[in-house]
């Protein structure tokens, strides 16, 4: 648009649009032909003038205004990709970042760079020249024209927003998905943030070297909605398919509670680690139960299940709660059998982690009250060597037939990828040197893992157990496991222990389901 035409426009004079033919019969009127001329530029040059001023007026706000967003752009999401690069788990980080408010926040930016630069005079005119970049003949330079085109400033503040909008978006879910499925991302954000699509590669190659495997497509990923039900008239049989009918996408509302009535048989028993209160017994009272524990959950959270042991008469699963945005909060693991006669869930038992992780104050603990055996041996047992490559099989054999006596021979089953959660820490294991630190430290004279019920299970099984402590008496610490072979080399690629709480229920356990009842986790 024309600086003249603007200007007037911007003025909105009514002398700047008055027709040549009421000038000529005004000035008629006034004093004839001979001063029409005079009058005609006397009356309309000033005006111009300060139109013309107050356009160029304009357009230097614009500029200015298009300078101080593309700073804005350039320099406002660095807190954020400091948030997520250095303290990725940090409740103010996921606080902030769990929204999708700075990406919005910045795609608002992008927005108005884009209408003040159409504006413009000239506003419009890279939209001619971008056709070249698009130019596959084979007289074209698509290349040479997107240079052509950065000679425009309104063109670059656009396009650069663009980009660093689009990183953010990147990181973001590179954040997320990372701190969903336990996978390391200070190095593939930080990545992202400095070029882009390779900070993307790198995160997909540390999910695929960590275990997790490559993230799961948005509509199957674990974001609290239930999987469709068996068709009607068709029951599941298996423990495995009845524990994923029950609770994933659990999230305890009429149509949930109703789901859980007709996967429990009448005589269910269900157990929760966790809490206080005697395991519920029969139907109605594992309802009632549940009912009153779940009773403050928001609308939208839910459980999820993350991995599923393939049992047909026992199974177990590693779960967490899922908030309304996909967030992740408390995890857990779960243990079920069913009844034989009715082929319904008949018993559950279930340990959500620790709100306060004691870490390796744990081992030091132990070593304190631990009594070895008066021989000074640690209860070495004999074994045949065998190399089970069945997940339920493999369990039995490192705990009921090696049971700790020979380190080196457990650590033959473990996958030098492997992903080790233990829930007395706050971070994973990773990788077999890792997991091995930790088991050395961890193999103690006189305690005593023992498994209590182990679950079917091809490639992943689920067990609860007990600690015993030699030396000491009474109640003993209890957990439930979840191990997950890689499915080609048949050797663990995923441990999950989760202990019971010291205190039941735990302090701070409870006031996470206080503050916050849908995610439970502070």
């Amino acid at each position: 648009m024309p600086t003249l035409t603007l200007a007037l426009l911007a003025c909105g004079h009514a002398s700047a649009f008055t027709t040549p033919a009421r000038i000529g019969a005004r000035a008629l009127m006034l004093s004839g032909p001979a001063d029409l001329c005079e009058r005609t530029i006397a009356t309309r040059a000033p005006a111009a003038r300060r139109c013309a001023a107050r356009a160029d007026a304009l357009v230097a706000d614009a500029e200015a205004a298009i300078h101080a967003a593309f700073s804005l752009a350039t320099f406002g999401p660095q807190p954020f990709w400091l948030l997520m690069v250095v303290l990725p788990r940090w409740s103010v980080t996921r606080a902030v970042m769990r929204p999708l408010l700075p990406v919005v926040a910045f795609s608002l930016v992008h927005l108005f760079i884009v209408v003040v630069s159409a504006s413009q005079d000239g506003g419009a005119a890279p939209l001619a020249e971008f056709a070249g970049v698009f130019d596959a003949s084979a007289a074209g330079d698509p290349q040479g024209a997107m240079v052509n085109m950065m000679r425009y400033p309104a063109f670059v503040a656009e396009e650069w927003q663009h980009v660093l909008v689009w990183d953010l978006f990147v990181g973001r879910w590179i954040w997320a998905d990372g701190l969903a499925r336990g996978v390391p991302i200070r190095a593939s954000v930080l990545l992202c943030n400095l070029i882009g699509p390779p900070g993307l590669l790198l995160h997909l190659a540390t999910c695929i070297v960590t275990g997790k495997g490559l993230p799961p497509p948005p509509a199957l990923a674990a974001t609290g909605a239930p999987r469709a039900p068996p068709a009607k008239g068709v029951r599941a049989t298996r423990a495995d398919e009845l524990l994923r009918f029950m609770l994933d996408g659990q999230s305890f509302d009429s149509a949930g509670m109703a789901r859980l009535a007709d996967a429990l048989a009448d005589g269910a028993v269900w157990e929760d680690l966790s809490a206080a209160s005697a395991p519920a017994v029969g139907k109605a009272a594992v309802l009632a139960f549940l009912a009153e524990r779940e009773a403050a959950c928001p609308t939208g959270c839910a459980l999820a299940v993350e991995r599923l042991a393939d049992g047909a008469a026992s199974s177990g699963c590693a779960w967490a709660r899922v908030g309304a945005d996909g967030s992740t909060g408390l995890r857990g693991t779960m243990y079920v059998e069913l009844e034989a006669a009715s082929g319904k869930i008949s018993l559950v038992q279930e340990v959500a982690e620790p709100i306060v992780k004691a870490g390796g104050a744990t081992a030091l603990l132990l070593k304190a009250v631990a009594k070895p055996h008066a021989d000074g041996a640690s209860a070495r047992s004999s074994f045949r060597t065998r190399t089970p490559t069945r997940a339920s099989e493999l369990v039995d054999y490192l705990w009921n037939k090696v049971r700790g006596s020979n380190l080196n021979e457990s650590l033959r089953f473990f996958a030098d990828n492997i992903v080790y959660e233990d829930f007395n820490f706050a971070a994973a294991f990773v990788g077999k040197a890792q997991v091995e630190a930790f088991l050395r430290e961890f193999d103690i004279p006189g305690i005593s893992f023992v498994p209590e019920r182990i679950s079917q299970g091809d490639r992943t099984v689920a067990f609860t157990w007990r600690v015993a402590i030699a030396g000491v008496d009474g109640r003993q610490i209890r957990g439930i496991s979840l191990y997950e072979l890689d499915s080609k080399t048949r050797k663990l690629a995923f441990v999950r222990d989760v202990p019971e709480p010291a205190i039941r229920p735990a302090p701070l356990g409870a006031l996470a389901a206080a503050l916050r009842p849908g995610l439970r986790k502070l």
